[in-house]
């Protein structure tokens, strides 16, 4: 799941990258208090689990420029 939390003051996209920086998603521009919950992959990736890094991406809601700087985190991806 990809969200942007309701009391978030600006929109986020997200791009998810293995570890070995292969993007495999980029989202839309998301609004404060919508997600997305299955995000479809832009690649085929086998079954089984991955080291990925997500990386939000704020933005003016109103300008749609980018604002507010990037934030990464290390999650994991279970692919089945």
């Amino acid at each position: 799941m990809l969200d942007n939390r309701e009391e978030n003051s600006r929109d986020i996209s997200y791009t998810v990258t293995l570890e070995d920086g292969t993007e495999i998603y980029q989202s839309e521009i998301i609004k404060p208090g919508n997600g997305i919950e299955s995000p479809k992959l832009s690649q085929h990736l086998e079954p089984g689990t991955y080291s990925i890094i997500a990386t939000a991406q704020g933005y003016d809601a109103e300008s749609h420029n980018a604002a507010g700087g990037t934030v990464a985190a290390q999650s994991t991806l279970v692919v089945k």
